[in-house]
């Protein structure tokens, strides 16, 4: 028996390595230095088979869903309130409602207040979606999900089953789990008062969508729920595009209104951090993306100088303006008293990053 006119004695080592490094990587504890040296050569560049192999492995394989899962409950027990806080935001009986997911990850829910109804947006944990829901009482008739990774679609499953009368949407090309209602560039979705339209952003998935909330109909601002596209600092990494399809992408949404508030799927830490000096080395005369001491100050929370994990101390989640011309950091994202000077955003390498 032969496969493509492989001896079969070779299918079936390759078979056992792939999986001895699937559970290295699910079972290894995060000090390991074999896990972290597997996980360095699999997130290595999206050409390299070793990464393709991996990135497969997770997106279709029950070893990603097993990722996923210790993934979760890792961010339960460290975060078990959620890795930070956060405000509801109400325009005009629609409120929206950041749910703190998993390390650094957000989910959503859009709450036609008057009809009781809701929309969850990539919700990622079942158990902390469900609780909001409870607490608003609220009945959830829709899920819109970006895209395909376990990190933005692993509660559909759960929450489907939940709420009987819940329709999952998202791109048909992304391979989404429990997907009820397939979307295309520019539907709509209407619920009660919502009216959420799909744009197609390919570049971090082959289907990447993105929300749009129309503001019309609530005479308030639309959002934009980016998933993995947009970031406060950055964008999603192109694992199934290029760097022009990203790029196109962002034109994209970077061409909608001036009042447009962003809502990221994540708070990638890192994006925002000055690149590290190395001892000895000249001073750059065209230093790196970087923020603001207050401005850092306020993103790590004053009360503790223990890098990323003070990201999680209390520090409230808030939309950001997105705008066609520049991302500027609005008063709501500095600490009280710092100055308000003007803060542009430009392109650098692919990239979207705020300068002081």
């Amino acid at each position: 028996m032969a496969w493509r006119g492989w001896p079969a004695q070779w299918l079936w080592v390759a078979g056992c390595g792939l999986l001895f490094l699937g559970l290295v990587l699910l079972l290894g504890p995060r000090s390991c230095r074999a896990r972290r040296t597997l996980r360095g050569l699999l997130m290595a560049r999206s050409r390299r088979l070793l990464f393709r192999i991996g990135y497969s492995l997770y997106t279709r394989t029950w070893l990603g869903y097993l990722f996923y899962r210790q993934q979760l409950r890792r961010a339960r027990n460290r975060y078990p309130k959620g890795h930070s806080r956060t405000q509801p935001r109400l325009f005009n009986g629609v409120k929206v409602l950041p749910i703190p997911v998993l390390s650094d990850n957000y989910s959503y829910l859009i709450i036609d207040i008057q009809a009781r109804l809701a929309v969850a947006v990539d919700p990622s944990d079942p158990q902390a979606v469900q609780a909001s829901i409870e607490k608003e009482g609220v009945a959830l008739v829709a899920i819109l999900c970006t895209h395909k990774h376990w990190d933005h679609s692993g509660g559909n499953r759960d929450l489907s089953r939940r709420h009987q009368d819940c329709r999952v949407y998202g791109s048909p090309e992304d391979g989404i789990p429990y997907l009820t209602h397939p979307l295309c560039h520019q539907d709509v979705v209407s619920v009660g008062r919502l009216q959420i339209r799909a744009l197609a952003t390919p570049g971090h998935t082959q289907g990447h969508l993105v929300y749009l909330l129309d503001g019309e109909p609530y005479k308030g601002p639309s959002c934009l729920f980016s998933g993995d596209l947009l970031f406060l600092s950055g964008c999603g990494r192109t694992f199934e595009g290029t760097a022009e399809t990203m790029l196109s992408s962002l034109d994209t949404v970077l061409g909608l209104g001036d009042d447009t508030l962003l809502w990221p799927g994540e708070v990638p830490l890192p994006l925002l951090l000055p690149a590290p000096h190395s001892p000895g080395a000249p001073a750059d005369p065209k230093p790196g993306p970087k923020v603001t001491q207050l401005q850092l100050w306020w993103l790590l929370g004053a009360s503790s100088s223990s890098g990323a994990d003070s990201l999680h101390s209390g520090v409230p989640a808030l939309p950001h303006p997105c705008c066609s011309h520049q991302l500027p950091l609005p008063a709501s994202f500095r600490p009280l008293g710092s100055p308000a000077g003007p803060r542009a955003s430009q392109r650098d390498g692919g990239f979207f990053t705020t300068r002081a």
